[in-house]
């Protein structure tokens, strides 16, 4: 079943079907949840070491990128714990999590605030740019001003996502401290206060050390993580709904794509990849997304995204919503065919 099937298919009981079908997963499993985390972390902790040790440069290097993607799968597990996913009312847990938020300049205070928000309304216009990149329809992008084109180009630069360490992580953490709400505040300082002390002492051991401690590793880990956000509700067959024709259901299975790669990329991205099962039930633990999808599959297909370069390239192009023709589109005029419902070509850019 192909992604025009599933949207003509799609009836007013779909969505409960969908969510009876997921609710048997969404029961952790403490012992593998703990197993799971503890390991997690502790073979960042292993790669941070090997970065700074006495070691043969390559070895260092090659742990450098691989405490990149560990931290990666790491976030994502975290990002499970403040959805109430796993080691729920766990103390020991609670702690462990909020070394973890220091750790990717991410306060629980903004994460729930924001990310709590997206999955709320996610495929919802009106809210599309909370705790996501901004989108903006063919008809508000030809009524901007050149320097609303401007800002808006900006934010949604592929630039944005290579450093993302920087854009989305550590002059977020920044631009909280600035924001409404004491709790936002106090955790933010206190966050960007511990990553500068790291950032300090990484530096005072030397440029190596920083460079493969701090700096690769957090580069690959926030501009993977970040584009992997970005794909996952901006592709090629995402659709948007208006206020009035928003659904919950519908945005979770039509708003949400789901990564086509190999159990080792998943493994490193802790299955986020569904993500059109995790936006249904966010309850359900990172390690039985697999067996959550394999139950679905017999009701609905989802639309996959790669990640080869083509597909990023792809991916990164899209910039506005089409209204009329109901898909993603660049700035300048698309040449081809739409893939989807209509045969006309889609004027998208001035």
């Amino acid at each position: 079943m192909g992604l025009i099937e599933n949207r003509e298919n799609a009836q007013p009981n779909s969505t409960q079907l969908y969510l009876e079908t997921l609710r048997p997963f969404a029961q952790e499993d403490r012992t593998t949840s703990w197993i799971l985390t503890l390991t997690s972390i502790a073979l960042v902790l292993v790669a941070l070491r090997l970065t700074f040790s006495d070691l043969p440069m390559a070895v260092r290097v090659a742990s450098s990128v691989l405490m990149g993607l560990l931290m990666m799968r790491v976030f994502v597990i975290y990002h499970d714990y403040e959805h109430g996913a796993i080691l729920r009312n766990s103390r020991v847990a609670q702690t462990l999590m909020s070394a973890v938020s220091v750790m990717f300049l991410r306060p629980p205070a903004e994460w729930r605030r924001s990310h709590d928000f997206h999955h709320r309304f996610n495929g919802r216009m009106s809210t599309a740019d909370v705790g996501s990149f901004p989108i903006k329809t063919v008809e508000q992008w030809r009524a901007m001003t050149p320097a609303q084109r401007f800002g808006y180009r900006v934010v949604r630069h592929p630039l944005v996502i290579v450093f993302a360490y920087i854009t989305c992580f550590a002059l977020e953490a920044v631009k909280k401290i600035f924001q409404p709400g004491l709790s936002l505040k106090i955790q933010s300082f206190f966050v960007l206060l511990l990553h500068g002390f790291f950032v300090a002492l990484s530096l005072r051991a030397g440029w190596d050390v920083f460079l493969l401690s701090i700096f690769v590793p957090y580069m690959l880990a926030c501009a993977a993580g970040v584009y992997m956000f970005y794909v996952q509700h901006n592709y090629e067959g995402v659709i948007f709904k208006s206020e009035e024709e928003w659904d919950f259901g519908f945005a979770a299975m039509y708003g949400s794509s789901c990564l086509k790669c190999g159990p080792i990329a998943h493994w490193f991205t802790a299955n986020i990849g569904y993500h059109h099962i995790h936006h249904l039930n966010h309850r359900i633990p990172f390690y039985r997304l697999p067996e959550a999808m394999k139950a679905l599959s017999p009701f609905y297909t989802p639309v996959f995204v790669g990640l080869m370069p083509r597909d990023i390239i792809q991916a990164l192009s899209l910039k506005l919503w089409d209204t009329e023709h109901q898909r993603m589109v660049g700035y300048q005029p698309v040449a081809s065919k739409a893939r989807y419902g209509s045969e006309e070509a889609v004027t998208a850019g001035l």
